[in-house]
């Protein structure tokens, strides 16, 4: 029974009651009664002896029996233990507390019994527990060990079963007997009920509509609310939390916290070959001057442009509401070199926008909003007049596919905006926990606000300290060497496109239409007023289409095209001529304004005198929009691109034949007119235009 047991001769002296000189003395004067075997210390040195438990005396062998519990072995033996299925890796990431307590009451069992002395008044004093449980810890061991030797013979270490044996018990499964199939049905049916979970309802209505449903079909017996409740947290567990999700916010919503998503290799792109545009709005406030001395305080919006491959911010606008116009402005401080040296720039190939209206307006990518692409190689659009080769839309509600500069918003607010006195809190945020409350209208009139112009100095202080020189961790997981937005910007293969002029650039600012001409020149409605434009050249062309052309800040005149492109004349509005020599449109727009609102605010005083004066001021609107970009440099570029544009050459064959000038005063007349208008946009210019 035991021949294939073998025991130390300590252990055999024990159960015998003798020494262990005695029992060795034995084996040596009659070695063919016992059967003994050899093997290697594990401690080194000489080999250990052992003795087969079948050759001890039946007084022995029977107190081995008692030792280990062990019963006499049966050929249909079924040993069934909660933890012989378990997942050893499951049981420790869901009960890690239970399963580090079983591991130290293992140790001091394992050590115990290889040292001959697992016994429950040892064990005891050794767990600091009763001995009655100290046999039962015992029982439990030894029980695991007779499991592991029923599964020898499978290629599988079962080992760890003597540490489960010694775990806390936990219930794997939920038969859920009591609830038959319609119940299941009932309860599945009224919990993944779209307003059920979109109210937040409690389990309790959903536990009352199952009374009452099991009343109705006659059931006497009603299951408790505590299985109600243990049956929707298993399917729940069953289902993922993203199913929860789907039911009750819908697909949008599933799709940006629990869709698959993959990681995307922008180490395979150049710099320069894919740059990321989207426009944030800033959680706190700056204040800006209008037109009329008042102060008004506002939240800035950062027009970011930023590159896939080094992460670079390569340029920016500081705006209160963008537009198309402003995207304009904020890619010409983008391709050109700022006077900050520090500064990135270049000619992206490709832009990655969003569908905004700002972004994808016509005279912007050449096409109308509604076409994600363009297949039409006359349709060029500003993006392709500067040198960018195409512009590319993410699909709407898919940030995901922006995540750069969808990540870089978020550390501007946490390690930028987050330091500025007036932050109020994320715009968005669904907890109130994240808002701050601040007297924001008490801070500006205390002048506590910075200003729009130096609030844009600070950002462009930080981003060339802080976030172009710090180790950026999405550049660390896709493995750069250098890990610095800048320095991967300025070392990694970047994609080389030449600007075109920046005379040039500044010309594709202005704005555009599309008029026929009458006999009394060229009509357009600025604010409900007609504002005509005539010019002797224009009597030649009545009856027909015309394209034209002017500047936001100098709308007195208008520059214009045929349908072909050729430059025809500059009309003149003697109208506007006679309010000032040089009018802007959000000029031209506050003065019509005032006239209204004088005859406005006289009619007002005849019908009622009881209007106060601060409802009188409620009319007084913004003069323009504020707009704070990086300075652009002095330095003369070696290299620009060929411009292949009618109108621009027309205008410059015009200006030549008219004023009769030299090709360098040519140059400073252009000098001239970028500087005053960028001058205007409240950016100072270089010297030198090439």
């Amino acid at each position: 029974m035991y021949d294939s047991i073998y025991i130390s001769l300590e252990e055999a002296s024990l159960l015998e009651k003798i020494s262990y000189h005695n029992i060795l003395m034995r084996i040596q004067r009659k070695p063919e009664k016992y059967n003994i075997k050899k093997e290697p210390s594990l401690q080194g040195g000489k080999d250990r002896t052992l003795i087969a438990v079948s050759s001890l005396s039946e007084k022995a062998q029977a107190l081995y029996k008692k030792k280990l519990k062990l019963e006499e072995p049966k050929d249909n033996i079924n040993i069934e233990e909660w933890y012989i299925n378990i997942d050893i890796n499951w049981y420790k990431a869901n009960y890690n507390k239970n399963f580090k307590e079983a591991l130290e009451r293992f140790n001091i069992v394992e050590r115990l019994f290889n040292e001959d002395r697992l016994k429950p008044k040892i064990l005891a004093e050794e767990l600091n527990v009763t001995e009655r449980n100290a046999r039962r810890v015992i029982d439990k061991y030894l029980n695991a060990l007779q499991i592991i030797e029923q599964k020898q013979d499978w290629d599988t270490d079962f080992s760890y079963l003597k540490v489960l044996a010694l775990a806390k018990k936990v219930k794997v499964t939920e038969s859920f007997y009591i609830l038959t199939e319609e119940m299941k049905a009932f309860l599945e049916n009224g919990y993944y009920e779209k307003d059920f979970l979109l109210n937040n309802n409690p389990l309790t209505n959903l536990y009352d509509d199952f009374v009452k449903w099991c009343e109705d079909k006659g059931i006497e017996q009603i299951p408790h609310y505590n299985t109600i409740r243990r049956y929707i947290q298993h399917i729940k567990e069953q289902d993922g939390s993203g199913a929860t999700v789907l039911a009750s916010k819908g697909t949008r919503a599933w799709k940006n916290s629990h869709m698959m998503k993959r990681f995307r290799d922008t180490k395979a792109l150049k710099v320069l070959e894919i740059v990321q545009g989207d426009v944030h709005t800033f959680d706190c406030w700056v204040s800006v001057k209008r037109a009329n001395g008042s102060l008004e305080a506002i939240r800035p919006c950062l027009v970011a442009w930023i590159d896939m491959r080094s992460r670079a911010l390569v340029g920016w606008v500081i705006t209160e509401c963008p537009d198309a116009q402003i995207m304009k402005q904020s890619l010409i401080h983008t391709i050109y070199p700022k006077a900050n040296k520090e500064l990135p720039y270049g000619v992206p190939k490709y832009l990655l926008i969003d569908n905004g209206k700002e972004y994808t307006a016509k005279t912007l990518t050449g096409r109308a909003r509604t076409e994600r692409v363009c297949f039409d190689e006359d349709a060029k659009g500003f993006y392709r007049s500067i040198g960018i080769k195409d512009d590319i839309r993410s699909l709407p509600y898919q940030p995901w596919s922006k995540a750069q500069v969808e990540r870089y918003f978020s550390t501007v607010e946490m390690k930028f905006g987050k330091r500025m006195k007036s932050y109020t809190g994320t715009l968005t945020g669904s907890k109130t926990s994240g808002k701050v409350q601040r007297d924001i209208k008490k801070m500006l009139e205390k002048g506590q606000l910075l200003t729009i112009e130096d609030f844009a100095e600070k950002f462009e202080n930080w981003v060339v300290t802080e976030f172009h020189n710090k180790k950026h961790r999405g550049l660390i997981r896709q493995g750069e060497q250098t890990t610095e937005p800048i320095t991967v910007f300025n070392n990694a293969d970047k994609y080389v496109q030449a600007p075109p002029p920046l005379q040039y650039a500044i010309s594709l600012l202005m704005k555009g239409e599309t008029r026929v001409v009458t006999n009394t020149g060229v009509r357009r409605t600025i604010k409900g007023k007609e504002v005509w434009y005539t010019n002797p050249e224009l009597t030649k062309y009545q009856a027909k289409r015309v394209e034209f052309k002017y500047h936001t800040e100098d709308i007195t005149k208008i520059f214009v095209y045929d349908e072909n492109g050729k430059f025809i004349c500059e009309a003149i509005s003697y109208e506007l001529l006679h309010i000032s020599p040089k009018l802007s449109e959000d000029a031209l727009i506050e003065h019509i304004k005032d006239q209204k609102r004088q005859q406005q605010q006289t009619n007002e005083t005849i019908k009622n005198r009881r209007k106060t004066y601060e409802e009188r001021q409620l009319d007084i609107e913004e003069a323009g929009k504020k707009l704070v970009a990086p300075t652009i440099s002095d330095e003369e570029l070696k290299t620009v691109a060929f411009v292949n544009d009618n109108r621009f050459k027309e205008d410059t064959k015009v200006k030549q034949k008219e004023l009769k000038i030299s090709h360098k005063d040519i140059k400073e007349s252009s000098k001239e007119i970028a500087e005053d208008y960028l001058q205007r946009l409240g950016a100072e210019v270089f010297d030198r235009i090439s």
